[in-house]
């Protein structure tokens, strides 16, 4: 399908800040391909959007909920499924710092043992986790004795404390480790790896799947009416055309 030459802009929203990125979305309502978009976005605007937190996907999300023409939108946003894995930490950290793994598969969220060491296990596993709240030139950490999948641990930690905790180096791994002495279980750290890449380069490491990856470009949609609304990322062949997600 071809898409139409005119972009046309239907909402925008103040600008936001998600780990100190000052970003402003734009959904443009027309139809694009996927290639179309990321060059139409990349000509006018900086990028399609990459998506880093809980706030993002709701004011996407609302951008969908604004229209009104009967019909299920949705929306091409930055995601794709790499052909490589990559490991980054939730709060967008450099990897620096690493321990042996072990228990490796395909889905693969990290977690620390009463030794400190650490382990990929699938991320639907529930267990305890490590929340870190970032003061004045410190960071401290907060075991959660809740069990918990790592996608819905990373959404507590952002919404009650900074995020699930990240290690830079052997002192903060012991202090972590320390702190974690009350869990006679191992417990989620903020590591994760898969081989989702964003089209600006973003290494956000937040994922709202309605179920396991199975294609190659990602969107986002709208589900329900009215107020029971909610935006979730899935995947779609890549010659599916949708509209488009761009951010300045």
């Amino acid at each position: 399908m071809t898409s139409l030459l005119v972009l046309l802009l239907l909402w925008a929203f103040p600008l936001s800040n998600a780990k100190g990125r000052l970003r402003e979305f734009q959904l443009i309502k027309d139809n694009f391909t996927r290639v179309a978009a990321v060059n139409a976005c990349r000509t006018k605007y900086t990028d399609l959007a990459t998506v880093y937190d809980q706030q993002d996907n709701i004011d996407l999300k609302t951008l969908l909920i604004h229209i009104t023409d009967g019909s299920n939108p949705s929306g091409w946003i930055g995601a794709e499924i790499g052909n490589s894995r990559c490991k980054k930490w939730s709060n967008g950290d450099e990897v620096t710092f690493r321990r042996d793994f072990t228990s490796y598969t395909d889905s693969r969220c990290a977690s620390m043992s009463a030794n400190g060491g650490w382990e990929f296990v699938t991320c639907n596993l529930t267990r305890h986790f490590m929340c870190y709240k970032q003061d004045v030139g410190r960071a401290s950490y907060t075991l959660i004795l809740e069990t918990k999948t790592w996608f819905d641990a990373q959404l507590y930690c952002r919404e009650n404390h900074t995020d699930l905790v990240s290690i830079h180096n052997e002192e903060e791994n012991e202090q972590v480790k320390n702190e974690g002495n009350k869990s006679i279980t191992p417990f989620w750290i903020g590591l994760l790896e898969d081989s989702v890449e964003w089209s600006d380069g973003g290494q956000s490491a937040y994922r709202n799947f309605t179920g396991e990856p199975s294609g190659h470009y990602i969107f986002l949609i709208k589900m329900g009416i009215g107020i029971k609304v909610k935006a979730a990322i899935i995947d779609i062949p890549y010659a599916t055309v949708r509209q488009d997600f761009a951010k300045f």
